[in-house]
């Protein structure tokens, strides 16, 4: 069990060495983006909900051509039909969209803090294991106060939560890539 851990580790901080200048500049980026979204919260939230109504719209009418051209029976006619309602409706009310994508984000909040919490106790050994903890840990708690804030959060909360969890993000994978730096120097 011992040597298969150690096998993981290696593999893993070889495959972290090899890609530690792409995991700070993707780092970077994502802090960058982060700072846009909490400058402008409301519109970031609110411009998001009405990017997916976009999308489900044309989705709907590529469902409702294929079900045109299969001749398949009523159900490709039906999801076709509900997809262009459901896209139609939040493209054109964004309070609505905003409060599906909030409770969206809430629950991607629940399970990506559940996953850096698991992914942290396996890197455990490794220096960095805190920050990915905290990272979980601080999903977790914004899923939460979005949870009880809901459904006044709307689209400010979108626009500030994700805002912080992609700094959060951005800043662990700059942590990520200069350890992986430091450590591929280390080995030479």
């Amino acid at each position: 069990m011992q040597e298969q851990n150690r096998d993981l580790e290696t593999l893993f901080e070889k495959r972290l060495k090899r890609n530690a200048g792409t995991t700070t500049w993707t780092g970077v980026l994502i802090v960058l983006v982060g700072i846009v979204a909490l400058s402008a919260p409301i519109i970031v939230g609110v411009s998001i909900g009405i990017l997916i109504g976009i999308v489900l719209l044309i989705s709907g009418a590529g469902q409702l051509f294929f079900a045109y051209r299969s001749g398949e029976g009523a159900w490709p006619w039906i999801v076709g039909l509900l997809t262009l309602v459901a896209g139609g409706y939040m493209a054109g009310n964004a309070s609505v969209a905003a409060a599906t994508l909030t409770i969206a984000l809430t629950i991607y909040l629940l399970f990506a803090g559940i996953a850096d919490a698991v992914f942290a106790l396996q890197l455990r050994p490794f220096d960095g294991w805190k920050f990915v903890m905290a990272s979980g840990v601080l999903s977790l708690v914004l899923a939460l106060l979005i949870w009880m804030q809901f459904p006044l959060s709307g689209p400010f909360a979108i626009g500030i939560i994700l805002g912080i969890k992609l700094l959060a993000s951005g800043f662990l994978l700059i942590y990520l890539g200069s350890a992986a730096k430091q450590l591929a120097r280390s080995a030479k």
